[in-house]
This record gives structure tokens, C-alpha cells and sequence, in this order.
């Protein structure tokens, strides 16, 4: 069965999630977890967007872009 399409609104933030496989967490090292965060704000410098509102827990990531 297909997957239903996505819904963009513009101006709305989109909420982008990730999970460890078999939820298994996400980042095993601490120097991981650093990196993921450091990270976050180069795409929005390049693409003139804000990243907001990450909630990071044991085995998923999430985002409100």
C-alpha cells in the first residue's frame, strides 16, 4: 500500500524524527551525540532556515524545522 503524501504548508515548521534501528539508541558515544549538535546549524546557514525545537532522547531524534 502507498505511502499517503505529505502535507506542506508554507510557513509551518515540519517535524522531522529519526529512530535508531530496532530502537537502539541513536548515539552510542557522547563525541556523537556533540557532533549531531554542532552540526544542526549548518543547514540551516546554507538552505536560510532556523532549526528549533530539538528534542533528543535515548533512541530517537527529533526536530521542529
Amino acid at each position: 500500500m502507498p505511502r499517503q503524501a505529505r502535507v506542506i504548508v508554507p510557513g509551518f515548521p515540519h517535524h522531522i524524527a529519526q529512530r535508531g534501528h530496532n530502537r537502539q539508541p541513536v548515539f552510542v558515544e557522547r563525541r556523537d551525540f556533540e557532533y549531531y549538535l554542532a552540526n544542526l546549524r549548518k543547514p540551516g546557514q546554507i538552505y536560510f532556515h532556523e532549526n528549533q525545537l530539538p528534542v533528543i532522547n535515548g533512541n530517537r531524534a527529533r526536530l521542529g524545522v
